[in-house]
Order: C-alpha cells, then structure tokens, then sequence
C-alpha cells in the first residue's frame, strides 16, 4: 500500500500476533491499532505481526479511505513497514529499514512457528504440505 495507510482494524485472533501454534492467548473479536503496533521486535529480526483466523482487515489513511480485504475462508494477515526481504536478511533489530508504504501479507494458511530463533521447529501438526490450495481473497475500496 502506499504511504499514508497507518490505520489498520481486523476481525479475527487479537490483539497481538498469532500463528497456528501461538492462538492459546489471544480472542476471536475485532481489533484496531496502527501499522507501527503491529510490529514485533524481536532480538533477531524475522517475520512477525500475523493475526490468525482473520473474517476481515481494513486498511485506511486519515481520511478514512483505504482497502478492506475479506475472504471466503478464514484468513491470516499481516501489515508492517518492514519487507520480507529486510526482515530475512538483517541480523539485529536496529539495522532494520522502516519503508513508509505499508507491505500487506494475506495468506490462506500459515506455518506453526515452533521456537526456530532460539529451539524447536514447529510440531507436526502445525506444518503443511505442500500441495495445491484455493481460495478467493475480496479486495474491496474504503
């Protein structure tokens, strides 16, 4: 999204992060911060902000416009100013580079997370196969 989009509310697992393997502390309801809030920082940089079981996510500027994004099954998204590029690659938090856009992330499923950074992949049950998936994904303008 481009610059400007800082407002982002979902319907889904909140208020903080949430994955397949990390949904036991948060509630199914509707929630609202920034895109800056949504960023978690972690020793090591790494992928982070999903919200998991998500019905609906709205991204809006200060006028109150944006982008509202549902699908026909439950959804995991994520809103940060920081790319997957950066987030995979930098080493420590403070060499991370916030863009002003926001990078939007909707995915069908997501990967348990385990504790890859410090101990364990995810157990089995939170992994998944590879193999072909469909779903339909509404992006529709506030």
């Amino acid at each position: 999204m481009p610059a400007g989009f800082e407002q982002v509310a979902w319907y889904g697992r909140g208020p903080h992060e949430s994955y397949a393997d990390r949904k036991e502390s948060t509630q199914v309801g509707i929630y609202s911060g920034t895109v800056d809030e949504q960023y978690v920082p972690y020793v090591r940089p790494q992928e982070n902000g999903n919200k998991a079981d998500v019905r609906w996510m709205a991204l809006t500027n200060s006028r109150k416009t944006g982008l509202f994004i549902t699908g026909d099954q439950l959804l995991n998204v994520s809103a940060l100013h920081y790319t997957v590029a950066d987030l995979s690659t930098t080493k420590h938090a403070h060499e991370l580079t916030r863009i002003p856009q926001t990078i939007v992330h909707v995915d069908h499923l997501q990967a348990g997370l385990g504790s890859q950074s410090c101990g364990p992949a995810p157990l089995p049950q939170y992994l998944i196969d590879p193999k072909p998936m469909e779903f339909t994904v509404l992006l529709r303008p506030i």
